[in-house]
């Protein structure tokens, strides 16, 4: 059983009880897998935190 069906069964359990868990604002993130996507990309946090810092 991969991490990513034990974590979509504790959300099923979680919805079912009437609780959220952290995972359910993170369910896009299981989609792609972890680390994926622009955000892991170093230059591309790097160029993001220079724009940001820009008057």
């Amino acid at each position: 059983m991969s991490a990513e069906e034990i974590v979509s069964q504790v959300d099923q359990l979680a919805k079912a009880s009437g609780n959220h868990t952290a995972n359910d604002s993170q369910q896009g993130r299981s989609v792609g897998g972890q680390g994926t996507g622009p955000s892991s990309d170093p230059k591309a946090q790097k160029r993001n935190f220079l724009l940001a810092q820009a008057p």
